[in-house]
C-alpha cells in the first residue's frame, strides 16, 4: 500500500503517542482483519511503504506462512508501540473489513479518578489576622435597576425563543422535502443497505472457489489447438430492497488497475431486486499473459531436483461490481491465477537384470486434485541437449495418485521395460533417456478426443516441465 501523491503521510502526535500507551488493543481483532483483508503481497507492500515498518521485513524469514506474518508483525507492532499507526493504514486499506471488527480498543476503567498519590487541593482559608472586608449596603433605587435589568433579559429571552419556534414551524416541512429529494438522488454508497452478490468462479479446484491452475505450455497458442478452455464467472444478485441503482457494471481489473477487457464490460443496465445472474466468459488469453513465467533452464538433469529453489508465480486480479458514477465498489473480490504449483524430481536406479527402475517423487503446492506422474524411454544416436521430436520413444508408463490435498508429496515407481506399454529391451552401449512429468488434472480443461484426462494425446499440455535423466546400458 502506498500513499497518494497529494496526501500528506499520517504521523502521530505526541497526545495520540500518549494515549496509544494507555490505550488497550485487542489483538485477537487485529488478526483476523490483517487475515482476511490483506493478500500475502499486499502486507508486504503495506510494510515496505511505511517506514516505521519497513524494518519489520528483515525479521521475517523465508517460506513463511501469511498467519506467522501477522502474528509477527503485531508482535513487532506493540512492541514499538505503533498500533495506533496500524490501524488507520489498514483502515485505509480495506474500511469494510475493518469496519466488520471495529472497535479495536478494549474499554479502560478510569472510574478511580485521582491516583491514591496524588495531592488533594486544600482549602485555603484566611489569616485569623487579616481584617474583615466590608461591602456597603445597596440603596433602593439601585435594586430597582438591578430587578429591571433582570426582567428585561427575561422578556428579550422569551422573545428569541418564540422567534426560534416560529422559524421550524415554518421551516421544517422545506427541509423534509430536500432531505427527501437528496435520498431519491444519492448514490448507491451512500444507502445504509447496499446490494449484496455472491461472485465464483466455474470449474475451479478445491474450496477456494476463486482460484485458477496453469501450466507454461497453456501460454502459447498453438498448444491449445483442439482443446477448448473456458474460465466462466459468475455475478449472483442477492438484493432483496426496493431502490433502483441504475447502471451496475462487473469489471476484471489487474494488478496494476488495468480493465481486462473494457470493450466487453458486463453490466445490468438498471439494477434492481428483479436482476438476474451475470454470466462472464473470462478473456483467457488476456488473463494468462500477465501471469508471470517460472524461469527453469531445460536440459538434462545431473542430479536430483532442488525442490527448496521451486516457486511458483501468482497473479492476483480484482473484480469489482460498481455503479456508474460510483467510486466505491458494491462489492469486491479477487480471482488468483497460479502457474503450476507442483513439482516433481526424478532419479535412476542401477541396473539389474537388464532392466532399471525410475523413482518419481512428486509434491502438490496447490489445491487438492488427481494427479498423472509419466515416465518415458527414449533412445536418441544424437544429444541435442533438451527434448527432441526425433528421439525414439521405445517405452513408456504413467500412474494415478486421486485426491492430493496440499503439502503432500507422494512417490512413484516405474520398471523398464516391466510393466512398460511396449515390448522393447535395452541394447548394449546404446544412450537412453529417461523423460518424466507430471500432470495435474484441471477441471476447466476438456479434451475433445474423449479419452480420460490422464491418456489423452493432449494431456501433457497440463504437465509440469519435464525432467531428462541420460542413461546408458554397460
Amino acid at each position: 500500500m502506498s500513499l497518494d501523491k497529494n496526501e500528506t503521510p499520517w504521523e502521530p502526535s505526541e497526545d495520540t503517542e500518549k494515549q496509544s500507551k494507555a490505550q488497550k488493543f485487542n489483538s485477537k481483532k487485529i488478526r483476523a482483519v490483517l487475515r482476511e483483508g490483506f493478500t500475502d503481497d499486499e502486507l508486504n507492500r503495506l510494510c515496505y511503504d511505511e517506514s516505521d515498518f519497513k524494518p519489520f521485513l528483515d525479521e521475517l524469514g523465508q517460506d513463511i506462512s501469511k498467519d506467522r506474518v501477522i502474528d509477527k508483525l503485531i508482535k513487532y507492532a506493540e512492541r514499538k508501540e505503533l498500533i495506533a499507526k496500524l490501524l488507520p493504514l489498514i483502515k485505509k486499506h480495506n474500511p469494510n473489513k475493518y469496519e466488520k471488527y471495529e472497535p479495536y480498543i478494549e474499554p479502560t476503567d478510569n472510574s478511580a479518578g485521582q491516583s491514591i498519590n496524588e495531592k488533594k487541593a486544600e482549602p485555603s482559608f484566611a489569616s485569623v489576622t487579616e481584617a474583615p472586608s466590608y461591602e456597603k449596603p445597596q440603596s433602593t433605587n439601585e435594586k430597582k435597576e438591578e430587578w429591571k435589568l433582570i426582567v428585561k433579559s427575561i422578556i428579550i429571552s422569551f422573545v428569541v425563543l418564540i422567534a426560534i419556534f416560529v422559524l421550524l414551524v415554518i421551516m421544517i416541512p422545506s427541509i423534509a422535502l430536500q432531505t427527501n429529494d437528496l435520498e431519491s438522488k444519492a448514490l448507491p454508497g451512500a444507502e445504509a443497505e447496499l446490494p449484496a452478490f455472491d461472485i465464483t468462479v466455474l470449474d475451479h479446484l478445491g474450496d477456494d472457489k476463486m482460484t485458477y491452475e496453469i501450466t507454461e505450455h497453456l501460454r502459447y497458442d498453438y498448444n491449445r489447438q483442439g482443446v477448448p478452455i473456458k474460465w466462466i464467472l459468475q455475478v449472483i444478485p442477492e438484493y432483496k430492497g426496493d431502490k433502483s441503482y441504475g447502471e451496475v457494471a462487473v469489471l476484471v481489473k489487474d494488478s496494476e488497475g488495468d480493465i481486462i477487457n473494457p470493450d466487453k464490460t458486463v453490466k445490468w443496465t438498471n439494477f434492481n431486486k428483479s436482476s438476474e445472474t451475470l454470466t462472464i466468459t473470462l478473456d483467457f488469453d488476456k488473463i494468462i499473459r500477465r501471469v508471470p513465467q517460472i524461469n527453469l533452464e531445460g536440459g538434462f538433469q545431473t542430479n536430483i531436483f532442488e525442490t527448496n529453489t521451486y516457486t511458483f508465480p501468482t497473479k492476483i486480479f480484482d473484480i469489482e461490481v460498481k455503479a456508474r458514477n460510483n467510486s466505491t465498489p458494491l462489492t469486491h473480490t479477487q480471482l488468483v491465477i497460479q502457474n503450476s504449483p507442483w513439482y516433481h524430481y526424478a532419479a535412476v536406479s542401477a541396473w539389474k537384470d537388464d532392466s532399471v527402475e525410475v523413482y518419481v517423487s512428486t509434491k502438490n503446492l496447490g489445491e487438492l486434485s488427481d494427479f498423472a506422474v509419466v515416465a518415458e524411454i527414449f533412445k536418441v544416436d544424437e544429444l541435442p541437449g533438451k527434448f527432441h521430436t526425433t528421439w525414439q520413444k521405445v517405452g513408456s508408463q504413467q500412474k494415478v495418485k486421486t485426491d492430493v490435498p496440499r503439502e503432500q508429496e507422494f512417490p512413484t515407481t516405474f520398471t523398464f521395460p516391466k510393466d512398460s506399454n511396449e515390448i522393447f529391451t535395452f541394447e548394449e552401449d546404446a544412450w537412453y533417456v529417461v523423460h518424466t512429468y507430471v500432470v495435474k488434472k484441471q477441471n476447466y480443461i476438456q479434451f475433445n478426443d474423449n479419452k480420460p484426462w490422464y491418456s489423452s494425446e493432449r494431456t501433457w499440455i497440463m504437465g509440469s516441465f519435464s525432467q531428462d535423466l541420460l542413461i546408458k546400458h554397460p
